[in-house]
């Protein structure tokens, strides 16, 4: 089955959450946050996002592909100097009227997807896992330490090479800050149990 669900968002904007998922009467086995590389990818981002969802939904597997705000479906956009500007959906149009101000694009995107994360685990007790896909490999493993071994799988594909910049089409200050993430994840601690970790480059 397939559901869009808006959640609410780190800017207070509507967060679009599309789930893909087994039929509903069917136990769900695990869940699978996928997190869309920002800029020019993520169109193709998504479409691989779906395709790969539809099958792990045959699997009975749950998947979520979420657009932050100033990405694909989500609210706002990208300013040149790599702010997010996100509407009032109820503000007025005014020409005369000042810009909404600049928000921290990443810090806005790393809210959104703790969001989607929450959302996703509360649909399963089984296994969670991250996958990211091109410059969304960055935010997935940068996702992976905020849950701090909460995420049970962590899927890297695509990984952009350090000579590639990172979330293609983005201004340059803010493609600068993503290409900064690590992609390295959090070495095994006293509690809980690290994440498996699959790395795919073509």
């Amino acid at each position: 089955s397939t559901t869009l669900t808006f959640l609410r968002g780190a800017a207070g904007a509507p967060l679009p959450a599309l789930r893909i998922g087994p039929p509903d009467a069917t136990p769900v086995r695990g869940t699978v946050l996928f997190v869309q590389p920002p800029g020019d990818d993520q169109p193709a981002g998504r479409r691989f996002a779906v395709r790969v969802a539809r099958h792990f939904a045959t699997l009975g597997w749950a998947s979520v592909i979420a657009d932050p705000a100033g990405t694909g479906d989500g609210p706002g956009w990208i300013a040149a100097d790599g702010g997010l500007v996100v509407d009032d959906p109820d503000a007025n149009v005014d020409a005369d009227a000042p810009l909404p101000p600049r928000l921290d694009a990443l810090d806005i995107w790393r809210g959104d997807l703790l969001t989607a994360a929450a959302w996703v685990r509360r649909m399963s007790d089984g296994p969670f896992v991250l996958i990211g896909l091109r410059a969304g490999t960055r935010l997935a493993n940068d996702l992976a330490l905020a849950l701090d071994q909460l995420a049970d799988g962590l899927v890297l594909l695509e990984v952009p090479l350090e000579a590639e910049a990172p979330g293609t089409g983005l201004p340059a200050p803010l493609a600068r800050a993503l290409a900064a993430l690590p992609v390295t994840p959090r070495p095994l601690g006293e509690r809980g149990v690290a994440p498996w970790l699959l790395v795919a480059q073509s």
